[in-house]
Order: C-alpha cells, then structure tokens, then sequence
C-alpha cells in the first residue's frame, strides 16, 4: 500500500536478504546501507539529513535495539512537520515509553500505546517495573 519504502541498514550481511525479500517491490523499496543516528557521518545518517528536501508524507517505523532516542534526536526538523507519523519500540530501556511520549508530545503529537506489556530483561539496568509498555504511535491532527 506504501507508495515509496526506505529501509535502513548498515550490516552488509542483510542486504542480500532484504533485496530478496523487496525484490516484488524494488520499484518502490529503497535500502540505504547506512545507520539512522543522530549525527551525519561516513555510515550514518539522521532523518533531518535524509528527507531533507522531500515533503511527501512518511510514517517513520523503528525498532533500533535501544538507539531510538538518539535517532529521535536526528529527526527534530522533519518531527515537526504535520505529514509525519511516527512508530517506535519502548520497551529497551526502562524510561522509554515516558520519555518518548513527552518528546513526541512537545513536538505536537498525539499518541498512543499498543495494548499488553513486554517483559524486558535484556537491559542493563533491570529492575521493576519488570514489565514495559512496547510501542507507541504517534499523529499530528
């Protein structure tokens, strides 16, 4: 249903699979081998940097294994714009879920979670509570 698809990642070792994968839609499916960060560099780029001239629509999906609010954090410029949906994994670190709703909230979004809770055990800082809230989505009206 996606007009145009985006799809970062760096590791060479997936690119092989996820142009096999895209390969029914490579008309429309782009895959940039680069991280998605908070600052610009030789293997990384930010949202702001990447869609910087471009006005289309974009719903911006990430499960980035805990780097989300550094990727947040490139996206300050492109965030503010009224065409941009955003949904992101919560549950890597503890204060996630709160802290990506308060940032999306001051950027002018509405959100709201996916219904359950994950059990997140894999963060450093284990402790309760155990159980964390696993995505948010966010929609400017």
């Amino acid at each position: 249903l996606a007009k145009k698809v985006y799809l970062f990642e760096y590791k060479k070792e997936w690119i092989e699979a996820l142009n096999a994968t895209f390969m029914q839609w490579q008309d429309k499916v782009t895959i940039v081998q680069k991280y998605v960060s908070g600052r610009v560099r030789s293997n990384a780029t930010t949202i702001d940097n990447y869609f910087k001239d471009s006005q289309d629509s974009l719903l911006i999906k990430m499960d980035v294994e805990g780097a989300e609010s550094v990727v947040l954090s490139g996206g300050n410029e492109t965030l503010k714009r009224k065409n941009v949906k955003v949904i992101c994994c919560t549950y890597h670190k503890q204060n996630d879920a709160e802290e990506f709703q308060q940032f999306l909230n001051s950027k002018g979004y509405q959100t709201e979670f996916t219904d359950g809770y994950m059990f997140w055990k894999s963060d450093k800082s284990f402790k309760p509570p155990y159980f964390r809230k696993g995505i948010i989505r966010g929609w400017k009206v």
